[in-house]
Parts: structure tokens; C-alpha cells; sequence
């Protein structure tokens, strides 16, 4: 194996050692919490959050300021509507448009296992939503 190579692998896997680092122990989720994370990934939510949707590690309890100058703290009435009608509260300089579910796509119990979810691993942004 060339130098460079050598450096390339063990820089790869001293980073794959630290990103296993922090706290030793995993947070536990109810379970409905549980549920809310396989609706998360089923429902291929994490396609957006992170990336092209608003950052969710972190965001329960914090302000967010809508287009119209007002703020709503991101709590669960505000994922209920935002997932209910993304429209009808928008962030400011949000272009993106996230699909609406209704309930037929998404019942109530299963919205309130999204929303158990949501505030379990992003209190304090130190878990990251898949």
C-alpha cells in the first residue's frame, strides 16, 4: 500500500472512531417513540431532514421565525400543522415545500408516534435523527 494510501485509510478510520465517541450510553426511546422512528424512516422522512428540509437535531423547544415576521416554538402542534399543511405556517426564506399527509396517509396515532419521536431525540441535539 502506497504512503497516501496509508494515510487516506488510517485518517478514514480514526474518523469512524471518533464519531463513535460521546456518550456511552444510548438513549432510550419508548415505544412510541420506537413506532415514530420506523414511521420516520418508512415514510422516508430523513430524505429531507437533514439536508433539504429544516434541521431537526435540536429544534424541539426553540423558536422559529414564520414569513410573516411571527415565531411558533417548535413543539408538537407545530409538527402536527406541519406535517397536516406545510403551507399554512411557513418558515422565513423557506422555499422548500414538504408534502402534506393526511389521515388517511397518516392516522393520529401514528402522527403523535412521529411527534414522541421528534421530541425524544431533539431536545438537545445530541442524538441525531436518521
Amino acid at each position: 500500500m502506497s504512503p497516501l494510501r496509508w494515510r487516506v485509510a488510517v485518517t478514514v478510520a480514526t474518523l469512524f472512531v471518533l464519531a463513535g465517541c460521546g456518550s456511552d450510553e444510548a438513549r432510550e426511546l419508548s415505544g412510541t417513540a420506537e413506532e415514530g422512528a420506523a414511521l420516520f424512516r418508512q415514510l422516508n422522512c430523513a430524505a429531507c431532514h437533514p439536508g433539504v428540509g429544516p434541521e431537526l437535531d435540536g429544534a424541539w423547544g426553540t423558536s422559529i421565525v414564520l414569513d410573516d415576521g411571527s415565531t411558533v416554538t417548535f413543539d408538537a402542534a407545530w409538527v402536527e400543522v406541519s406535517v397536516r399543511d406545510p403551507d399554512a405556517r411557513v418558515r422565513a426564506g423557506d422555499w422548500r415545500r414538504m408534502p402534506a399527509f393526511d389521515e388517511r396517509q397518516l392516522d393520529a396515532d401514528s402522527l403523535a408516534a412521529i411527534v414522541a419521536y421528534l421530541e425524544a431525540v431533539g431536545t438537545d441535539g445530541s442524538d441525531t435523527i436518521p
